[in-house]
């Protein structure tokens, strides 16, 4: 494990694929004789300006990755993108299984104080990245100037991407970044350690415990969770749902169970609210601590690895191993862990596909670590 979140295998499109949006935009046309890569990866960008605010920042780190990648192997140069081969593709890969660091005074010109990857990608981002990078160079490849000519003439990943994400994902792939029930027990116990002294420090407990509870029961992701308000749980004939928002737009209502009602309940009381949310009550789900407004998803995401941090220096004389993965950890291993907890739960995997928002089953079997178990262990039992 690493200081990144482990999330990845090859398919050309599945949990971590990046929605492709350049094709809502209207093409413009710019003299490419005065762009250089700055500007045309700033036109690109632009055009997922009003989609989710993660999905522009995963494309924005993937490209300002390969980018200076390009210039630690070809040297300062304002048009490194015209110029990428095959050749360099495959070289960034390689880097991304196995990164090395790259020159400070690279890093400095470039403003950066850290290394761009602190260690191997899995195979989830390496898939995620080249189709970041594949779907970039086709949308600067179709930009044409006035001449008809495109800032890019090759598109070197459309050829690694077709030979990379061939491979049929199994159910049985596995996913990395769920925590165990130790480490998920862990978390929980560093929760409750925190210092409840005062009435800012009981309200930054429950805020704490509140936010971990609803990813692991709902499986939402942190920058859904963001923007949930109180009226978004909803009391019906059969018990409480949560409507959300997902990716793409995608609207759900969810089960919202008894154990996440009573933490919400007890939630609400500790910021001295009624028990249950009101209709159309419009505060948010995660209440700030100061002031009125909804806290941001890099805000619970900073939140959860304080706690992750804090759980990894309790348990690092007992489990260096556990330890380095609380470390690496981020907000979305919540929902790996939420899923993996129901499959081994046996709940029917239709519901869960339902709950955890999956486009096929063949993901949601991928949380079944009883089912995997069991493969091995018959295929051991030959002998």
């Amino acid at each position: 494990m690493t200081n990144e979140t482990k999330l990845l295998g090859f398919t050309p499109a599945g949990p971590g694929a990046v929605e492709e949006r350049w094709q809502h935009v209207e093409v413009e046309v710019m003299d490419w004789d005065r762009v250089d890569d700055r500007q045309a990866l700033k036109t690109w960008l632009d055009s997922y300006a009003h989609g989710p605010a993660t999905t522009l920042r995963n494309v924005t780190k993937e490209a300002e990755r390969f980018l200076l990648w390009m210039e630690h192997k070809h040297g300062e140069n304002t048009r490194l993108l015209p110029l990428a081969t095959i050749k360099d593709a495959n070289g960034f890969l390689d880097y991304l299984n196995a990164p090395y660091a790259l020159p400070k005074p690279l890093l400095e010109r470039h403003g950066r104080a850290k290394q761009p990857i602190a260690g191997p990608l899995a195979r989830s981002s390496i898939r995620q990245a080249i189709v970041v990078l594949h779907r970039m160079f086709e949308a600067l490849r179709n930009l044409p100037d006035e001449a008809g000519k495109p800032y890019i003439l090759f598109n070197p990943w459309k050829l690694v991407k077709d030979g990379a994400t061939t491979e049929e994902p199994s159910e049985f792939d596995e996913v990395e970044a769920a925590f165990s029930e130790e480490e998920w027990a862990a978390v929980q116990e560093t929760i409750e350690l925190l210092p409840q002294n005062t009435a800012r420090e009981q309200l930054h407990y429950a805020r704490s415990r509140w936010i971990m509870q609803l990813m692991y029961r709902t499986w939402l992701r942190r920058e859904t969770v963001a923007n949930l308000t109180m009226a978004d749980f909803q009391q019906t004939q059969h018990g409480w749902i949560v409507r959300v928002v997902g990716k793409g737009g995608k609207k759900s209502k969810l089960v919202a169970t008894s154990q996440l009602m009573q933490e919400l309940r007890a939630y609400r009381v500790a910021n001295g609210l009624l028990p249950e949310p009101g209709i159309g009550e419009v505060r948010p789900a995660v209440l700030p601590i100061v002031g009125s407004g909804a806290l941001t998803g890099q805000a619970i995401y900073l939140i959860c690895k304080t706690i992750f941090a804090a759980t990894a220096d309790r348990m690092e004389d007992l489990s260096p191993v556990s330890a380095q993965r609380l470390r690496s950890a981020s907000p979305h291993w919540m929902r790996h862990t939420g899923i993996t907890a129901a499959m081994e739960a046996h709940v029917d995997p239709r519901y869960v596909q339902a709950q955890a928002q999956h486009s096929s089953l063949k993901i949601t079997n991928r949380y079944d670590h009883k089912r995997r178990q069991n493969w091995r262990d018959q295929m051991e039992s030959m002998g």
